[in-house]
Order: C-alpha cells, then sequence, then structure tokens
C-alpha cells in the first residue's frame, strides 16, 4: 500500500512540475528569427553605411566583421557582391530580398522599402525569363 501512494505522489509530484515548467515557458519571451549574415550586409546597403566612407572593401570588411561578430572574409565577400548584378547575386536573393522588405515596412522606412521593392522586381523579372 506504501508503494501505491509513493507512487501518485510521484505521479502527481511530475505533474505540477511540467504544469510549472510549461507556465514559465510561456511567460518567457520567444526567440526571435536570427538574421544571416548576407540579411545584414543587404540592410547596411540600404542603409547607405556601406558607402558611407571612403575605404577600401578589405577594410570595410574588417570593419563589419567586428561589427556583426562575422568572419572578416566573408563579410568582404558579401560587401563586394552586394551591388553586383541581381541575376548572378548570391546575397540578393529572393528570401533575402524580401525579408529586408518586410523589415523597412514593418519600421515604416518606405522610402528604403522602395529601393529594396526595385530589386525585388529585377529579381522576379530575370527569374521569369
Amino acid at each position: 500500500m506504501m508503494k501505491r501512494n509513493s507512487s501518485f505522489s510521484d505521479r502527481r509530484r511530475i505533474k505540477l512540475l511540467s504544469e510549472s515548467y510549461i507556465k514559465e515557458y510561456l511567460k518567457k519571451p520567444q526567440k526571435r528569427e536570427e538574421t544571416t549574415h548576407k540579411q545584414q550586409i543587404l540592410i547596411l546597403h540600404y542603409l547607405g553605411i556601406l558607402d558611407k566612407y571612403d575605404i577600401s572593401t578589405v577594410k570595410k570588411g574588417l570593419l563589419f566583421s567586428k561589427l556583426l561578430n562575422k568572419n572578416d572574409k566573408n563579410t568582404e565577400d558579401h560587401i563586394r557582391y552586394v551591388s553586383g548584378k541581381i541575376d548572378k547575386n548570391e546575397i540578393k536573393t529572393r528570401n533575402n530580398l524580401e525579408f529586408v522588405y518586410k523589415l523597412f515596412e514593418e519600421l515604416e522606412l518606405t522610402e528604403l522599402a522602395v529601393l529594396v521593392k526595385r530589386d525585388m522586381d529585377k529579381f522576379y523579372n530575370t527569374e521569369q525569363e
């Protein structure tokens, strides 16, 4: 008889613990979607920050890699290719452009959203050809 009560109390304790865990989990803020390295570079590009200073791409790569906590060579490459042709661009992909567009729309940065929309239109037109 003692085992049965012990088992019952163990199940009850587990249930209470799991209910309390669920309540605590629901109180915590949910994790935000992470911005990829390429999306970060695109944001800087459309904000005009990448062209703000007249320094080499290598130096820009080093500077922004420190800011973004990313690899300096990859950052340099992303900066180099962000202004390239849209049909061969690995930075201005459909997913990345849509992400940045939605972000600017959400922040009511209308002028910037228009710039992204133009590139999205170019992307969709080359995709259909």
